[in-house]
């Protein structure tokens, strides 16, 4: 099975092998093989909301649930950026349970993908939630998170934050950092 690959040009992502509930992609210049079917899907419906019983919520996770498309990093944090650019909470969220149920539950970097998202729709319960369950903790971590009530006009809750960062890392070169 093919991952997700993109075109540069369109945003659009092609997955191998889908037979069903949509109809095949042709690329007449393309290097594609004529023995397999594509299935076109534009960034604009990334986020789109699925018909079926999978209990997934979007068409995307859906694919996934099903084996039509393999999840990967990429496509994971390309969902979260959506989400991120259009303000989608609820589906971030559906996206969120999504990758707790994957390989990457435990990623550091999906992890603070997910808090970023969080802190940029303006859900900061829910960030600060899922910042005190984090295991492991980094500095983009904590960025992600004091950045975000920053922005979010609670500048007492990013100053609590920031000390409490002191006690996590005693490096100053990172605090140096944080600080700049």
């Amino acid at each position: 099975m093919l991952k997700c690959s993109t075109f540069s040009s369109n945003k659009t992502y092609v997955v191998r092998y889908f037979t069903t509930f949509a109809a095949p992609a042709t690329f007449p210049d393309s290097d594609f093989s004529d023995d397999t079917q594509d299935l076109v899907i534009q960034d604009k419906d990334l986020l789109r909301k699925s018909h079926h019983d999978s209990g997934t919520g979007l068409h995307v996770l859906h694919l996934i649930h099903r084996g039509s498309l393999e999840p990967d990093r990429s496509l994971y944090n390309t969902l979260f950026k959506k989400c991120t650019l259009l303000k989608k909470l609820d589906e971030a969220k559906i996206v969120h349970a999504h990758v707790n149920a994957s390989l990457f539950k435990d990623d550091l970097v999906m992890q603070n993908t997910i808090l970023n998202t969080y802190c940029k729709c303006g859900s900061l319960d829910d960030a600060h939630k899922f910042f005190e369950e984090m295991p492991v903790k980094d500095m983009v971590t904590w960025t992600a998170l004091i950045t975000g009530y920053s922005q979010n006009d609670q500048p007492l809750n990013a100053l609590v934050l920031f000390l409490r960062c002191f006690a996590f890392d005693s490096n100053p070169i990172s605090i140096r950092y944080l600080v700049c």
